[in-house]
């Protein structure tokens, strides 16, 4: 890590973080964790029983999130592999994304009520709003692709969630650095992302994640949430086919409310 002499970190102690349900061991330099955040300085380092007993039990977050954590504390940086291009047809059903239930096809309720259709001069708008977002980043700037000696996922839902999560377990221990990572190799996943009929549910399980994963702290927006919404607003005359999108809207006044506030430009008056 950046700052920190490596033989620091060699002739630090281990301490152990059990993550998961299944409580998988991961064993890291303390002196590393105690550098990433103040958060986990106490962890490692406190009068905490964690910082006493040498571990510490993470059931919040799974094993490929934590992971990447990890990967991030030793190299500064992170990789989410793309997935294997793979043919579509009009009529398969993209694989269900870990996590959630596979939902039977069914015919489109809203099929024959009026799909939002946005202006030339709101969509470019919108569209800029969404491309020209920047993040500043701390030290060195890696390119936010990457690949993994790992398997690739096997959809590019899976590549928006494993950034959407490492932002989370970021913003959980206070790390700045990773959550700035993450938001923008987000956004260059979504910036290059070409959205189709049959990819829409990717961009709604994404929103929802994020909703129920992410606050907004008094006046100040949450990051995640703003850079999905972006993308939401940009593209919300496709996402408007999808039942799962008007599923969400029905479901939560709150994201009914940030998506038209993002549409129109406007702040949420809550």
């Amino acid at each position: 890590m950046e700052n920190l002499p490596f033989e620091i970190i060699a002739t630090s102690k281990t301490f152990r973080f059990l993550v998961g349900l299944n409580k998988k061991e991961f064993i890291l330099h303390a002196a590393l964790v105690a550098h990433l955040s103040k958060p986990l300085a106490t962890l490692v380092n406190g009068q905490m029983k964690e910082a006493r007993e040498g571990y510490a039990e993470v059931p919040e977050f799974d094993e490929g999130t934590f992971a990447l954590f990890c990967q991030f504390a030793y190299t500064g940086d992170y990789k989410v592999p793309l997935p294997l291009p793979r043919s579509i047809t009009p009529n398969s059903t993209p694989a269900p994304i870990p996590g959630t239930k596979a939902q039977p096809r069914t015919a489109n309720r809203y099929a024959g009520t009026p799909i939002i259709s946005l202006d030339s001069s709101r969509s470019c708008v919108l569209c800029e709003n969404f491309r020209e977002t920047t993040y500043t980043i701390p030290g060195p700037h890696p390119p936010p692709e990457g690949t993994l000696l790992t398997g690739p996922p096997k959809t590019m839902s899976e590549v928006f969630l494993s950034h959407a999560r490492v932002y989370v377990l970021a913003d959980y221990y206070d790390i700045d650095r990773l959550k700035i990572r993450s938001l923008v190799k987000l956004h260059y996943s979504l910036a290059n992302f070409e959205l189709k009929s049959e990819t829409l549910d990717y961009i709604v399980v994404l929103t929802e994640y994020c909703f129920k994963n992410t606050v907004d702290k008094g006046n100040e927006k949450d990051q995640l949430r703003e850079l999905v919404l972006r993308y939401v607003a940009w593209k919300v005359d496709k996402l408007w086919k999808s039942n799962a999108f008007h599923e969400l809207l029905d479901g939560s006044a709150e994201v009914s409310k940030s998506v038209i506030g993002a549409m129109i430009g406007g702040k949420a008056p809550w």
